[in-house]
């Protein structure tokens, strides 16, 4: 039990630093949609093309999650501040949920 204890008490901040760092990539890829969608990146440029691709990998399933249940309506999707209400959750509680198992043990 004290190492299960031990293990719990020491993941809880990593699964945060992960969550935190997921958060930003999620931002990132807002911007760079945005950006593209203005035609401010040049996406024929390869660096900014490899970078916008690997943040639409990482964040499109995430999205797509959301926009099962919530279609855009026109220009607006909302699957992106929903994805960050259910981000912030998890960020909120599951490293403190892991602490207080940790604690119970």
């Amino acid at each position: 039990m004290i190492v299960l204890r031990e293990l719990l008490t020491a993941l809880a901040p990593i699964v945060f630093n992960l969550l935190t760092l997921y958060e930003k990539l999620l931002i990132g890829a807002i911007i760079a949609n945005w950006l593209t969608a203005f035609n401010i990146l040049n996406r024929g440029n390869r660096i900014v093309d490899g970078i916008c691709d690997f943040l639409h990998t990482v964040s499109e399933p995430y999205f797509r999650l959301f926009r099962r249940f919530f279609k855009p309506v026109g220009a607006f999707d909302f699957s992106p501040v929903l994805a960050f209400f259910a981000l912030y959750f998890l960020k909120a509680f599951v490293p403190n949920i892991m602490i207080a198992l940790a604690d119970g043990l």
